[in-house]
């Protein structure tokens, strides 16, 4: 089973990230690597939000921006969250 999950992971990864976790014995290892490097840890996880946080309390309108404009840029600070 940990053998076929390795093969499954590998296979999805490109040449970057297969270099990265190819050293892993097992899938967990890989796919602890992998969240590592892309989530980080707890207190990069809390700096994030609380950095998304701060761009959701400080939006506002920018100059000669419009209603469409306005409500994309809102979405990906929403959606960021």
């Amino acid at each position: 089973m940990n053998a076929k999950a390795i093969n499954i992971l590998h296979c999805s990864l490109g040449p970057d990230e297969f270099a990265r976790v190819c050293s892993c014995k097992t899938a967990k290892e890989v796919w602890d690597l992998l969240q590592a490097t892309y989530e980080g840890d707890t207190s990069t996880k809390q700096t994030m939000i609380a950095l998304r946080n701060s761009e959701y309390e400080s939006f506002k309108k920018g100059p000669c921006e419009t209603i469409q404009d306005i409500n994309k840029r809102f979405n990906e600070v929403v959606n960021k969250l």
